[in-house]
């Protein structure tokens, strides 16, 4: 396109060169003319070469925040899986301890001391509660960063 708009331009020389005598209003006016949309074409062309690298700049952008996003995601789940396998071995530990009441209580004879069988009582009614950490997914959600994850399957399960 450069190389275009030079031959135009130096060709637009010559013939002012050899035009210099005789006065030619019209051709010069022709040749302003296809000057001036040679220099309107090279600014359209800067323009919309400076937009493609603003775009492209912008989704580099974009790319960092999910690669920064999606370590933090799997920080978070890794420490809500600890905290669930802790309340389920909880859990388990009053359920065996459930049946060893139940079981103690079929048989009609006390197996077990009084004050062991309390204890016992007292544990199965503990609440057990379970304290997930949503920070990251709900910060996500508020920046709209969730809707740059490109994977179907990950939104999904978010």
């Amino acid at each position: 396109m450069l190389r275009i708009l030079r031959n135009i331009r130096q060709s637009l020389v010559v013939n002012n060169s050899n035009n210099k005598d005789k006065s030619q209003p019209a051709s010069q006016t022709s040749r302003y003319i296809k000057y001036a949309l040679g220099e309107i074409i090279l600014v359209v062309i800067g323009i919309l070469i400076a937009l493609q690298v603003n775009n492209m700049n912008e989704l580099r952008k974009l790319d960092n925040i999910v690669e920064t996003l999606l370590p933090q995601l799997k920080l978070q789940v890794e420490k809500n899986l600890v905290n669930v396998s802790d309340i389920a071995v909880q859990v388990d530990e009053g359920y065996q301890k459930s049946i060893g009441i139940l079981n103690n209580m079929k048989s009609n004879s006390l197996e077990l001391p009084q004050e062991q069988l309390d204890s016992l009582i007292i544990f199965t009614g503990t609440d057990y509660v379970l304290n997930l950490d949503m920070l990251v997914v709900d910060q996500a959600r508020l920046n709209g960063t969730l809707s740059l994850i490109k994977s179907d399957s990950l939104n999904k399960y978010i």
